[in-house]
C-alpha cells in the first residue's frame, strides 16, 4: 500500500507562496514546548504551543496565519509558539507525542479518523463543552458537528473549509464554440472537442499530490459513495460495487477520450496550477484555497468555476458539490491541567471562529467560512466570489465533509492511487475497485 502523500494537503498557488515574504515563516519544527508550559504560571505572557500539518504555515495557508497574528495583537497577554510539518512527518510526531502525553496545546490532525483515535484513547477533550461554554454550537454546522463525534462528545472542530472542482479557462471553451459543461456528458462532448484540436481538457497532479483529485469527489458521491460508505466499511457491501465501477468507467470514457495529461504519475498539483496558469488549457482539478492565486494571473477575468461533473445515473437526482470541511483543530487533555493554557486555547477558539476570525481568513487567505458567517468577499477576489455565489444552486446537495476524509488513512491511499490509475490508463475499473476493497479488508 503506498505510504500517506508527504506533501500538505494544503495548498496555495505558486504566485502566492512567491509573494509572502521570509519574515512570516515559523519557528522551528516541533519545537520544544515543556519549558514554555513550565512557566505559564511565572511569567505575565501565557505561552501557546500551536503544531500545525505544514512546514511553513505563513506561506501555505496565510489565512490561518493571519487570524493567530491578529489574535496574539488582540491578545498581548498570549504567545502563540508555531510549529509543524509535513502531514505524514506530522501525524508521525503527533503520535507519538500522544502516547508519551506531550501534544502540544492546540492542534492540527489531516485526517478526522486520527483524532477520534486519540479521543478513544484519552488522550484528547471533549470539546462538546468548550463550544457551548463559548456559544459557538450553532455557529458550526450540525452535520459536521455530528460526524466529528464520538458517542455525543465532539473530538474536533473545523481548520478550514475547501470548495472542490475545476477552475475553468472560459475563453478557452469559447474559442472552440463550447459552453462550460455541467453534467458528464458535455464535459466528454468537451473533451473530444478539445482533443481534436490538440488541447489537453484536464490538467492533474499526482507526484507527491496523488489526493488532487478534488473535482472528482462529487462524481464519487452521486455514485452512492456516501450512501454506501457505512456499509462497505463494516463489511457489509463491497466497494467494488455498481455504483463504484460506474464511477470508474466513467473515469475511464474521459481517459479514453484524451482528457487527461499523459504525465500525472510525474506531476505535481502545484506543476499543473501552474501549467493551468500559463493559459493553455481549459480546466484545472483544484480547489477554493487556489483562488487568491490565480487573480495573478493574465486572464483572471476569464477564469470560472465548475463543480464537477454530474450524472443523471446516479444514486441522486441532484449535483453534489464538495463544500467541506478538511482539516481538525483538537485540544489534548493536558490543557485541562493548565488553567492559563486552557482559557488561551478556548479564546483561539472564539477568536477563530467569530465573525472576525472568519473575515480575516476570508480576505487574507481567500478561505470560505467554516461557521454560518457568510463574510464580505473582497473586491480583489472575483474569482473566490464566484465559487462562493454558486455554492447554494437550487439543485446543489453540499457534502458536510470531503470523501477521503471519512476513511483511513490507508483506504484513503488506496482511492488516490485507483483514481490516479483510472486516469493514466493503467488501472481498468474493477482493478481499482478492488485496490480499494482490499485496502478495506485489511
Amino acid at each position: 500500500m503506498p505510504s500517506r502523500p508527504t506533501t500538505s494537503r494544503r495548498m496555495v498557488g505558486t504566485a502566492t507562496a512567491l509573494m509572502l515574504t521570509a519574515s512570516l515563516v515559523v519557528q522551528p519544527v516541533f519545537a520544544q514546548s515543556s519549558e514554555a508550559s513550565s512557566n505559564h504560571a511565572s511569567t505575565s505572557t501565557v505561552t501557546i504551543t500551536v503544531n500545525v500539518n505544514t512546514s511553513n504555515l505563513a506561506t501555505t495557508n496565510p489565512g490561518e496565519w493571519a487570524w493567530m497574528q491578529a489574535f496574539q495583537k488582540a491578545n498581548p497577554m498570549y504567545k502563540l509558539q508555531i510549529t509543524g510539518a509535513l502531514e505524514a512527518q506530522h501525524d508521525v510526531s503527533l503520535e507519538a507525542e500522544a502516547s508519551s502525553g506531550t501534544l502540544p496545546d492546540f492542534d492540527e490532525v489531516g485526517y478526522p479518523s486520527l483524532g477520534e483515535t486519540f479521543y478513544n484513547n484519552g488522550d484528547i477533550l471533549n470539546l462538546t463543552p468548550i463550544l457551548k461554554k463559548l456559544n459557538l454550537t450553532d455557529k458550526l454546522p450540525a452535520s459536521l458537528r455530528a460526524y466529528l463525534s464520538v458517542g455525543g462528545a465532539e473530538y474536533g472542530a473545523p481548520v478550514e473549509t475547501n470548495a472542490g472542482g475545476f477552475y475553468v479557462n472560459k475563453s478557452l471553451f469559447a474559442k472552440y464554440g463550447l459552453a462550460v459543461p455541467t453534467t458528464f456528458a458535455q464535459l466528454l462532448s468537451a473533451v473530444k472537442v478539445f482533443h481534436s484540436h490538440g488541447v489537453v481538457t484536464i490538467l492533474q497532479g499526482a507526484d507527491t499530490t496523488a489526493f488532487s483529485i478534488w473535482g472528482f469527489f462529487g462524481l464519487l458521491d452521486e455514485y452512492g459513495y456516501q450512501n454506501d460508505l457505512a456499509s462497505i466499511l463494516s463489511g457489509k457491501t463491497k466497494f467494488d460495487n455498481p455504483g463504484i465501477l460506474k464511477f470508474f468507467a466513467a473515469l475511464q470514457q474521459l481517459q479514453q477520450a484524451g482528457a487527461f495529461n499523459t504525465n500525472i504519475a510525474t506531476t505535481t498539483y502545484f506543476q499543473a496550477l501552474a501549467e493551468f496558469e500559463t493559459g493553455s488549457y481549459p480546466l484545472v482539478d483544484s480547489g477554493s484555497f487556489a483562488a487568491a492565486s490565480l487573480e495573478s494571473t493574465s486572464f483572471a477575468k476569464s477564469i470560472g468555476w465548475f463543480w464537477g461533473p454530474s450524472t443523471s445515473g446516479g444514486v441522486t437526482p441532484d449535483t453534489v458539490v464538495t463544500d467541506a470541511s478538511s482539516n481538525i483543530w483538537f485540544l489534548p487533555k493536558s490543557d485541562a491541567k493548565d488553567p492559563a493554557v486552557l482559557a488561551g486555547v478556548e479564546k483561539m477558539l472564539a477568536f477563530l471562529y467569530s465573525d472576525q476570525g472568519q473575515q480575516i481568513r476570508l480576505s487574507v487567505g481567500a478561505e470560505i467560512p467554516t461557521t454560518n458567517y457568510v463574510g464580505t468577499v473582497p473586491a480583489s477576489q472575483g474569482i473566490l466570489r464566484t465559487i462562493v455565489n454558486s455554492i447554494h444552486g437550487p439543485t446543489h446537495l453540499i457534502a458536510p465533509v470531503e470523501p477521503d476524509k471519512e476513511i483511513s488513512a490507508t483506504m484513503a491511499n488506496a482511492l488516490y492511487s485507483a483514481v490516479n490509475g483510472v486516469m493514466e490508463g493503467v488501472l481498468t475499473p474493477s482493478a481499482a475497485a478492488q485496490l480499494v476493497q482490499a485496502a478495506v479488508a485489511s
